[in-house]
């Protein structure tokens, strides 16, 4: 997964395999207002296991035993 920032929009890109478009994602918040890199990779990896939980609920769900 890829993520791509694109400033002049605010937004992030998360791209897949061979670069289709996973998500789109604004930059709450952040407008006017520096923001450190580690605090940005820490929200893209966030972004990034919630895409791969959304994913994994799409294609295996859980069955719910009673």
């Amino acid at each position: 997964m890829v993520a791509q920032l694109d400033a002049p929009t605010r937004q992030v890109r998360f791209l897949g395999n061979r670069h289709t478009m996973l998500a789109v994602k604004p930059l709450r918040g952040l407008v006017g207002q520096a923001l450190p890199l580690q605090a940005f990779v820490a929200w893209c990896e966030q972004e990034a296991h919630a895409l791969w939980r959304r994913y994994l609920s799409a294609r295996h769900p859980f069955k719910q035993v009673s």
